[in-house]
């Protein structure tokens, strides 16, 4: 493996190590620290993606509720 996988890889399993312990912002901010922006970038962007699948895979949990003793109600 080329020296920028390795060290994608080590900064992977570091952040993951951070986030058991503090906060998304604060373990991305220790990552830019120690290895810089673009990792630290890097790392934003996994979580970001990471919530668009979270929320995605919460609505369509919803999607198909089926309630089937659901009444309609007469508004005024």
């Amino acid at each position: 493996m080329s020296r920028l996988k390795d060290q994608c890889i080590e900064v992977e399993l570091k952040f993951n190590e951070y986030l058991k312990d503090l906060t998304n912002d604060q373990a991305i901010a220790k990552i830019n620290d120690e290895y810089g922006p673009s990792h630290a970038f890097a790392c934003a962007t996994q979580i970001k993606e990471f919530i668009a699948q979270d929320n995605q895979s919460q609505s369509d949990d919803y999607e198909d509720v089926n309630y089937p003793n659901k009444k309609k109600v007469r508004t005024s």
